[in-house]
């Protein structure tokens, strides 16, 4: 299986039911937009009010599912996206580890400190 297989699923269970799926990059906006917030953080709550790792989980695949679905509406580049946040979680470790940042480090101040 590789990265590219639950994006493919997700992407055909959209068409498949008539959800939007882009054919190139675009901006996502309201209201679409705040409904795909809003289901992710329903699952973001459940996770944190789970009772058991089942639960866990369940609204973490969800989570993850909803996340892939809104990638199919807007049409990231799933690679080169998960590439840049890959290495960017990769260099805030390092920078943590060797003291040149805190734990509460943004991303934008993390690319300053990077270059």
């Amino acid at each position: 299986m590789s990265l590219d297989d639950p994006f493919d699923q997700v992407a055909e269970f959209h068409r498949r039911f008539g959800h939007p799926v882009a054919e190139r990059p675009r901006l996502l906006k309201s209201p679409r937009a705040d409904g795909r917030v809003a289901w992710m953080r329903e699952e973001i709550d459940e996770f944190v009010a789970a009772a058991d790792v089942v639960d866990q989980a369940d609204a973490m695949i969800d989570l993850i599912y909803f996340a892939l679905g809104t990638r199919s509406a807007h049409m990231l580049e799933e690679l080169k996206s998960w590439m840049a946040a890959n290495n960017t979680a990769i260099m805030a470790v390092v920078m943590l580890v060797i003291g040149l940042m805190g734990p509460r480090t943004s991303g934008l101040e993390l690319e300053k400190i990077s270059h």
